[in-house]
Order: structure tokens, then sequence, then C-alpha cells
């Protein structure tokens, strides 16, 4: 599909989009975010689509790919701050080798 058809049959996705993106996350703002990254990734994807499955369940599929690797990078992102607030806290002292006389 090219970018301006795909560009004018955007808009109507828009409200079921953000009722999908209101129910994975608890932010509006980051459902209203989460479709507008929808739409450039659909936008810079257009060539992708395939017309075997519908525009919505192509753009739903996207907005989940989307909130899905959210949800891993926010994941990852709170495992390495946990591991940087031990690591400042914990005296690791105790694990140095004895010395020797």
């Amino acid at each position: 599909m090219n970018r301006a058809l795909l560009g004018e049959q955007l808009p109507a996705q828009i409200p079921g989009l953000l009722r999908y993106a209101n129910s994975m996350v608890a932010d509006s703002q980051q459902a209203a975010d989460l479709v507008s990254a929808t739409m450039v990734r659909a936008l810079e994807r257009a060539e992708t689509f395939r017309s075997a499955s519908s525009l919505a369940t192509w753009l739903h599929r996207i907005l989940l790919n989307l909130a899905v690797d959210q949800a891993r990078a926010s994941r990852e992102k709170a495992a390495g701050e946990a591991v940087a607030t031990v690591t400042a806290t914990v005296s690791f002292t105790h694990l140095r080798a004895p010395a020797t006389v």
C-alpha cells in the first residue's frame, strides 16, 4: 500500500487503536504515545502491508509489538537500576582475599 493511501485511512483507525492501547497500559498518555508510534511505524513500513489481513489487524499487531518492546525495555531498565542500587549499598569487603603475612 502506498503511504498516501495509508495516510488517508489511518485517522479512521485511531479510536480503535486508542481503546486497545488503553486496555494494555494504565496511563492514557502512554496509550496515546503508543498510538502515535504505531502511526509512524505504519507509515514507515506501508509497503509491507499485505491486503490478506485488514488494515485494522495490521495496525493492532504493530501496536502490540510496540507495547511489548516498551514493556521489555522498561523491565530491563528497572532491573539495571536495581542492580546499581544494590551494588551501591552493599559492602563487598568480605569478599576480599585474606591478607597474607
